[in-house]
């Protein structure tokens, strides 16, 4: 049922319906803790199973929200039907090195420097520039040596923060 590669077993845990059940199940303890989900990750190998809850805020998360989101989701979901054998669960922040998934994620990185792909007219673009603003939806970059861009939040495929090593 999995595929070999961690992505292959993301991607397959991404559209499986087990998912769909789970969020609703973790999204109120997420927010009860003050923070918000991003996503859901469940991945195997031959030998365990790992569900990581990436949560964030719009302050950044620290290790006792995460600790206290643990601590509440761990009987909840030994409870859900379905979410059957052992599982190691993990809340974490989405990290530095992952997409950003939702727009409330980009205001507190106005100043950083991004790597965008979007779509663009037929097609898509990709680019590099630092996040200039966030107004509303739309989200305008300073691209060196050009005039900003600005990307409707919808139009973004992947948004990664440009890591200075």
């Amino acid at each position: 049922m999995f595929r070999n590669s961690p992505l292959e077993r993301a991607i397959f845990f991404a559209m499986n319906p087990m998912r769909e059940r789970l969020i609703p199940i973790v999204t109120p303890v997420v927010e009860q803790a003050g923070a918000y989900l991003v996503d859901l990750v469940f991945t195997s190998d031959h030998r365990s199973r790992l569900l990581q809850v990436l949560v964030d805020t719009d302050v950044g998360v620290s290790i006792d929200t995460c600790v206290k989101i643990s601590r509440e989701l761990g009987p909840i979901l030994d409870a859900v039907e379905g979410l059957q054998g052992p599982f190691r669960m993990e809340v974490t922040s989405p990290g530095a090195d992952k997409p950003l998934r939702m727009l409330r994620q980009y205001p507190r990185h106005v100043g950083r420097p991004f790597r965008i792909k979007a779509r663009s007219g037929e097609g898509t673009t990709t680019f590099r520039g630092r996040l200039h603003s966030v107004e509303g939806s739309t989200l305008s970059f300073d691209v060196e040596g050009n005039a900003p861009v600005k990307v409707a939040f919808d139009d973004i495929q992947e948004s990664y923060i440009e890591l200075p090593w």
